[in-house]
């Protein structure tokens, strides 16, 4: 178990805006990239180590290091603390778990405060101690 260091930044998520009006289901179009900033920036691969999260191995976060650069491809699971309440419950009364987590990474999330008209706050990192 090592912490990794991830600056989770989605352009996708920050630009939907709706009203609850009950009205049933919403279907929403794909934003146009051509409105995405254009990014130039590249890893440099002689200093980044590729990470592939549905194949990782012990062995393989073992040999990671301090201040190394990972480049992470892959599934990855995630809850915020409610989420891992629940979970820990479920243990508890001897219910089967919605998800398989053998051999998954799992992202730590807590909840931050909204801000402005937000109802709820985004999911930013937290420590594992609060979890486990």
């Amino acid at each position: 178990s090592k912490p990794v260091a991830m600056i989770p930044n989605c352009a996708a998520t920050r630009h939907a805006h709706f009203v609850l009006d009950g009205s049933g289901p919403v279907s929403l179009e794909a934003p146009s990239l051509d409105l995405w900033p254009k990014i130039d920036w590249a890893p440099d691969y002689n200093k980044s180590r590729r990470v592939n999260l549905d194949t990782l191995t012990r062995e393989e976060v073992a040999s990671w290091k301090p201040g190394d650069t990972l480049l992470l491809n892959g599934k990855m699971l995630t809850g915020r603390d409610a989420a891992h309440k629940r979970i820990q419950d479920m243990l508890a009364k001897g219910e089967p778990l919605p998800v398989d987590f053998a051999n998954r990474v799992i992202y730590y999330v807590g909840p931050v405060d909204p801000v402005k008209d937000e109802a709820v706050g985004p999911a930013g990192p937290t420590t594992a101690t609060r979890m486990d």
